[in-house]
C-alpha cells in the first residue's frame, strides 16, 4: 500500500482533523482554521480524483459548465463524517429527513425561481437535476476553478476552503458551534453569515457580528394547514430528537395520564442509526428510553399540542414551525431561540432555562402577551390553533430577515426541573379546553 492511497490518504485527514479540533478546543482557533482549510482541501483532491479514476469514457463525470445567462449559486454540503442522514437529496421530502437537510432542498427550488443556476454539492444518490431546476452532485464532483457567483458552505464554515473562486462567500449555519473559530482573520475572507434566529445569531463577537444575518426559518404550507378544525385537547405530539426533551416528556407521562386518562402521546422521531452513532448518551440510557416508551397511551412513531420541554440550545425548530403551521399548541422550555419562534402561543413555563448558551434569550412579553397566556382565550381555543398556524404558515422557505420584539432576560433558576411545572400545566390547559368544548 502507497502513501497516496485512498485509505493511507483518509487516516492522514482524519487524524488532521483531530489535530485542528484540539487547536480550536484550547483557544488556537486561527491554526485550528488554516489545518482545517488545508485538510479539507486535502480531502477534497483525494476524493475528485478517486471520482475520476473510477470513471470511465462510457460514463464520465458530468461537466459543470458555467451558466452563461444566470448566475452561479453553489450549496456545498459536506459533512466531515458527521451526517446524520446518509445519501439524502430532492427524494428525501418523501422518506423523511431533517429539517436543515429540508432547508437546502425547499431554499434551492426558490433560488432557481428567482433566477439562480442552483449547484447542491452533498450526498444525493446520483447526480441529477430535480424536476425544480435544482442540479444535484455528490460533493466529490465540486470542482473549485469554476467561478461560482454565490458559493454557501452549509453547517461547516471549513467548507470556505474551496470557495477559492467565488464572488460572494456565505457560512450558513444550523448549529449550536464555537462560535471562535469566526476570527477576524476568517471573517475578513467571508461576505455573511447565516443564523436561524436572533438568538442563534447573538454568540457572536462584535467583528463578526457586523456580517451576521438572522434569516428566520420557515415551512413550505400545505392544504393541511387551511383546516379550521378545534384540537384534541388530550392528544400530544413529540418531534424532534431523543436527545432533546423526549426523556422530560416520559417522566412526566405518568402523572399527565393519572390526571388525562384517556390522554395519547405520539412519538414521531426514532433511535436512528445516526442518533445512536453521534448522539446517544449510553446504552444504558437508550434501555431506560425504550421503557418509558412502553406506557400506556404513548404511540411509537391532528395534535392538541406539542412538546417539546428540551434542555438543548435550539437555533430554531423546523419540527415546531410544522406543528404549529397545522395547528398544535406549543408547550416549550423555551431553551435557546425556542421563545422567538413560538411567540405568545407557548403554553410552557413562562420563564426560560437559564443554564448554558441561548438559554436566557426570549421575545419580550408585553401586558396583552401575558393575559392571553393567563386567560387561555386565545391561546387554547381556536384562536390558537389559527394564530399558531399564521405564525409559521409561508407560500415557500426562503431566506430572509425577520425583525422580532426587543429581546429580554428570562428570569428562570439554573437547573430548575422542567418536569413538574410542565405537566400541571398541560392538564390544567387540556382540561379547560375540554370543558370549552
Amino acid at each position: 500500500m502507497t502513501s497516496s492511497s485512498p485509505l493511507s490518504t483518509a487516516v492522514v485527514v482524519r487524524a488532521r482533523y483531530n489535530l485542528a479540533a484540539l487547536f480550536s478546543r484550547v483557544g488556537q482557533h486561527d491554526q485550528a482554521n488554516a489545518l482545517s482549510f488545508e485538510t479539507v482541501r486535502l480531502e477534497h483532491e483525494s476524493l475528485l480524483k478517486t471520482t475520476l479514476n473510477e470513471t470511465s469514457q462510457d460514463n464520465p463525470p458530468p461537466i459543470h459548465r458555467l451558466d452563461q445567462q444566470q448566475p452561479r449559486l453553489v450549496i456545498y454540503c459536506h459533512e466531515y463524517g458527521q451526517s446524520w442522514w446518509g445519501q439524502w437529496g430532492p427524494h428525501s421530502i418523501d422518506e423523511g429527513v431533517g429539517g436543515s437537510e429540508e432547508a437546502v432542498i425547499y431554499l434551492s427550488r426558490e433560488l432557481v425561481a428567482l433566477g439562480y443556476a442552483v449547484h447542491v454539492y452533498g450526498n444525493p444518490p446520483h447526480a441529477t437535476t430535480d424536476s425544480y431546476g435544482v442540479q444535484w452532485h455528490p460533493h466529490s464532483h465540486f470542482d473549485p476553478t469554476l467561478v461560482s457567483d454565490v458559493f454557501i458552505a452549509w453547517r461547516y464554515h471549513i467548507s470556505t476552503a474551496l470557495a477559492t473562486h467565488a464572488k460572494l462567500v456565505y457560512v450558513w449555519l444550523h448549529d449550536m458551534i464555537d462560535t471562535g473559530a469566526f476570527t477576524p482573520a476568517y471573517v475578513a475572507t467571508i461576505d455573511g453569515i447565516f443564523c436561524l434566529s436572533h438568538a442563534h445569531a447573538a454568540g457572536f463577537a462584535p467583528h463578526a457580528a457586523l456580517k451576521v444575518i438572522a434569516t428566520g426559518n420557515g415551512v413550505v404550507s400545505s392544504p393541511a394547514m387551511a383546516d379550521q378544525g378545534i384540537n384534541t385537547p388530550t392528544h400530544f405530539v413529540y418531534g424532534s430528537s431523543p436527545s432533546r426533551g423526549l426523556e422530560t416528556v416520559l417522566d412526566s407521562w405518568g402523572d399527565i395520564r393519572r390526571r388525562l386518562p384517556t390522554a395519547t402521546l405520539h412519538v414521531y422521531y426514532g433511535f436512528t442509526r445516526a442518533f445512536v452513532q453521534f448522539a446517544q448518551p449510553s446504552d444504558l440510557w437508550r434501555q431506560r428510553m425504550e421503557l418509558l416508551l412502553r406506557q400506556d397511551g404513548i404511540t411509537y412513531a391532528a395534535a392538541g399540542f406539542y412538546l417539546y420541554p428540551t434542555t438543548y440550545p435550539e437555533t430554531s425548530c423546523v419540527s415546531i414551525m410544522k406543528a404549529m403551521a397545522h395547528g398544535a399548541i406549543p408547550i416549550t422550555s423555551k431553551r435557546g431561540a425556542l421563545a422567538e419562534v413560538v411567540g405568545p402561543f407557548d403554553l410552557g413555563p413562562v420563564e426560560g432555562l437559564r443554564e448554558g448558551p441561548m438559554s436566557t434569550y426570549g421575545n419580550c412579553l408585553g401586558k396583552h402577551d401575558v393575559q392571553v397566556r393567563r386567560s387561555g382565550s386565545v391561546a387554547t381555543g381556536v384562536g390558537g390553533r389559527s394564530g399558531c398556524r399564521r405564525r409559521h404558515e409561508h407560500d415557500a422557505l426562503s431566506i430572509r430577515h425577520e425583525s422580532t420584539r426587543q429581546a429580554c432576560v428570562f428570569v428562570g433558576q439554573s437547573g430548575e426541573s422542567v418536569a413538574p411545572r410542565l405537566y400541571s400545566r398541560i392538564v390544567r390547559v387540556a382540561k379547560h379546553k375540554h370543558r370549552r368544548r
